[in-house]
C-alpha cells in the first residue's frame, strides 16, 4: 500500500523502517501508524488521504513520529 503523495509516502518509508506499523484505514484519515509499544500507551499517528499542503502534512507526520517516547 502506497500513499498517492511521495513526501508523505517517504515519511512512511521512514517510520515503518523503524519499527511502526502501518494500517490502512477509510475515508479522510488514509492510514495509521502505531509505534513499536504495543501496549495501550503506545502513539497513534493518522495520516491524511489528501492534506491541502502535503509537504507540510509529511513534515508534522515526521516530527510526531520523532516525538514518540517509546523508540
Amino acid at each position: 500500500m502506497r500513499h498517492p503523495n511521495k513526501h508523505i509516502q517517504a515519511v512512511i518509508d521512514e517510520a515503518t523502517e523503524s519499527g511502526w506499523r502501518l494500517v490502512k484505514c477509510g475515508g479522510h484519515v488514509w492510514g495509521e501508524l502505531y509505534c513499536p509499544e504495543s501496549s495501550r500507551t503506545g502513539c497513534i499517528v493518522r495520516i491524511h488521504s489528501t492534506p491541502q499542503n502535503p509537504e507540510q502534512h509529511a513534515k508534522r507526520l515526521r516530527h510526531q513520529i520523532q516525538q514518540c517516547p517509546h523508540d
